[in-house]
């Protein structure tokens, strides 16, 4: 893991790259101002790593984060993550799942046909199939502004066609 410099919207960053080992699922990048910065959030993470030994290895970091703020907020409560997820196991039985972006974004387009032009409809998949292929099977409650912003930061189009697409992401999601 190093720090690599990058250009971000005219601007010169330091972009350190999470591999899986470190996420559990997508690799993610992480932009920082000063090389500086990079370098210490590269440390941390590593000595976070060597820390935890085996447990590192086992859960991802985003994981490893996810229980800390967790645990933090249960605090007050008296209240282990176990307890937090038996609670949430009984008063969901049947169990939730979200629906996928590609299957609510169907939904999204067959409603959208009879009130939109013909050109709207046609903007709108255009738009919305670079949104598919990123976020295309991912779960609607898994997808993070984070995971959108480095998305939208990486993507090969003009400044104006970026901002069509999130526009057009965000009128699906609404």
């Amino acid at each position: 893991m190093k720090a690599t410099k990058t250009a971000v919207h005219g601007q010169v960053r330091w972009c350190v790259r999470l591999g899986r080992k470190f996420t559990g699922g997508h690799p993610q990048r992480r932009y920082f101002d000063r090389r500086a910065d990079a370098n210490l959030f590269i440390e941390g993470t590593l000595a976070s790593q060597q820390r935890l030994g085996d447990l590192a290895e086992v859960l991802p970091a985003a994981q490893l984060a996810d229980a800390v703020h967790a645990t933090q907020r249960l605090k007050p409560f008296g209240a282990t993550l176990t307890e937090a997820a038996d609670f949430y196991v009984r008063a969901h039985p049947g169990g939730r799942k979200s629906p996928t972006l590609e299957s609510f974004t169907r939904g999204f387009l067959a409603g959208r046909k009879l009130s939109c032009k013909p050109h709207t409809l046609a903007t709108y998949n255009s738009e919305l199939k670079h949104v598919l292929a990123e976020f295309g099977g991912t779960a609607l409650n898994a997808i993070r502004q984070a995971d959108i912003e480095e998305w939208a930061a990486d993507l090969d189009l003009a400044p104006r066609s970026v901002a069509n697409v999130l526009n057009t992401f965000t009128t699906v999601l609404n």
